[in-house]
């Protein structure tokens, strides 16, 4: 570590309070920081702010004075308080990002989980590869697989993800009534 680094302030890495998480991911700007360097793992803050000012201009080259305002941001406000609480490793010296273990438990709220802590896309995406494989391997003979015919197997797939895509919604609507009701979080 260099002079420049600052790591885990006042806040441990394994354990971050819900209302620090819900203020992390308050600006859409330190949240889609965070996404990335979760993804990449150690960016420079240049780096960080091209792909930032991508994101928000929704552009592979965003324009000039938008990359220089996230580039700005980034290294005056958001990544010094991402480090502050420990999500991320800052070399000021370097102009260095390092993602830190503790971001897992910021992105678990980033990500909307299903069962498990498996989020629903995982769990979507879960379901389309066992049916296939069930389709298929009732096509292909295999034993057991193919006493059902690959039809019913299709259909129960179907079905399920059907299900599955109720329960998303019905949670979805639920967490959305919680928060807008008087009394909610």
């Amino acid at each position: 570590m260099s002079s420049g680094d600052t790591v885990a302030g006042r806040y441990p890495e394994h354990r971050i309070s819900e209302t620090t998480v819900h203020r992390v991911l308050s600006s859409p700007r330190r949240a889609t920081a965070l996404r990335l360097l979760s993804h990449e793992g150690t960016m420079s803050v240049s780096r960080l702010a091209d792909a930032v000012a991508a994101a928000e201009a929704g552009c592979d080259q965003p324009p000039s004075p938008l990359r220089e305002s996230v580039y700005n941001s980034l290294r005056q406000t958001h990544v010094p308080r991402l480090a502050d609480l420990g999500l991320v490793s800052y070399d000021a010296d370097r102009r260095e990002v390092r993602v830190l273990a503790a971001a897992r438990s910021v992105r678990h709220y980033a990500t909307p989980v299903a069962l498990f802590g498996i989020s629903w896309s995982e769990l979507y995406r879960g379901i389309g590869i066992v049916g296939l494989c069930l389709v298929v391997g009732a096509l292909a003979g295999i034993p057991v697989v193919s006493f059902l015919d690959p039809l019913l197997w299709a259909s129960a797939a179907l079905a399920f993800l059907a299900g599955t895509s109720l329960c998303h919604l019905l949670a979805d609507r639920r967490s959305l009534r919680s928060l807008t009701e008087p009394g909610g979080p």
